[in-house]
């Protein structure tokens, strides 16, 4: 292809074609160049959810759909809508695709209309229906007759045989669709194991994981944590690792034991067990932090029991214990490798 015209342009010969290669450059792109199809994050919320009759209820949405080298469609669903099911099988159970498409019936497409619908692909009735993806619902729409290339996934639904509705028990929603952002924005994903997933992003690419709230850069062909985050050098290994820093603050209720402990989860896992510091801050029964309660002896927080994802926080009290109804706070930072 060669130079297209320009929108918009004072000559105005711009078409919809024109159109959709010029709105592609404003999409995230692979590392092919192809735009990243999908929804544009609005928030955690499942975007297509049951309704009392059979029904499944389409939330609103902006999204970016495309047909391989045709550029981008911005495709809007201005509140929720809702799309019909068939009846559920006679036996057995299936798993329904919904799915978002904009038609278009002009060359080199060849669709009825060139309306924006949502649509159901319908499962195969089996006693052991295998779960889509967003990649193998994809490649079922693209073959499939009727829909073709352009339909973009949204969920799929496990409907079985005694469904009289899409509240009936045994129907399951999984949400299907997959994010996409603004050419060098930051795009969401669920779990790290679903950025994982997308290996054709180019480096420079940036991800947000909603699960953990971490941030990931594209590196060398890999995801690199983005979070802040320092290296240090390993007396096991004397060479430098990608290492992260970890901080956070708790209380301990006082039991009267000598020794008094509770359970820290970090936010984010490391690859393997951090270093751990904790700092006593001092205890309070009521008002202001005192110490006119405290036993006799320093007070003093330890770590203990590490790993990975989890450690032990333990205050001691070696004179007279750590009296009931005193909250004694610490604070910790963990430094250790990243996942």
């Amino acid at each position: 292809m060669a130079l297209q015209d320009g929108f918009p342009s004072a000559n105005g010969l711009a078409d919809a074609n024109d159109v959709r290669l010029a709105l592609a450059g404003l999409v995230v792109r692979d590392s092919s160049g192809n735009p990243r199809t999908g929804i544009f994050f609005r928030n955690t919320t499942a975007l297509v959810t049951s309704t009392a009759t059979m029904n499944s209820s389409v939330a609103a949405f902006e999204a970016a759909v495309s047909r391989s080298g045709q550029g981008v469609i911005l495709l809007p669903n201005t509140g929720a809508t809702n799309v019909l099911h068939d009846p559920a099988p006679v036996s057995n159970s299936r798993y329904d695709t919904i799915y978002v498409k904009q038609n278009d019936a002009v060359a080199p497409n060849a669709d009825a209309n060139n309306l924006p619908v949502f649509g159901i692909l319908k499962g195969t009735p089996s006693a052991s229906p295998i779960l889509p993806t967003y990649a193998t619902a994809k490649v079922a729409l693209d073959a499939a007759p009727g829909i073709g290339a352009g339909a973009e996934p949204l969920a799929t639904v496990l409907i079985p045989s005694t469904a009289t509705s899409m509240q009936s028990s045994g129907v399951v929603y999984t949400q299907l669709y997959q994010y996409t952002a603004a050419a060098g924005g930051t795009v969401p994903f669920p779990t790290k194991s679903d950025l994982d997933l997308w290996m054709t992003a180019p480096n420079g690419t940036r991800a947000l994981v909603l699960a953990t709230d971490a941030e990931y850069r594209r590196s060398g062909g890999t995801w690199k944590q983005s979070t802040p985050q320092t290296n240090m050098q390993l007396d096991t290994t004397n060479s430098l690792a990608q290492t992260i820093t970890q901080i956070g603050s708790g209380k301990i209720a006082g039991t009267g034991a000598a020794f008094v402990s509770e359970l820290v989860t970090f936010p984010i896992a490391f690859a393997s067990t951090p270093r751990v510091i904790v700092t006593s801050q001092g205890g309070r029964t009521t008002g202001a932090f005192n110490d006119t309660s405290l036993p006799i002896g320093a007070l003093f927080g330890v770590a203990f029991s590490k790993n990975a994802t989890t450690f032990s926080v333990g205050i001691m009290a070696p004179s007279g214990g750590v009296p009931s109804g005193l909250d004694w706070y610490y604070d910790w930072i963990a430094i250790g490798v990243a996942v």
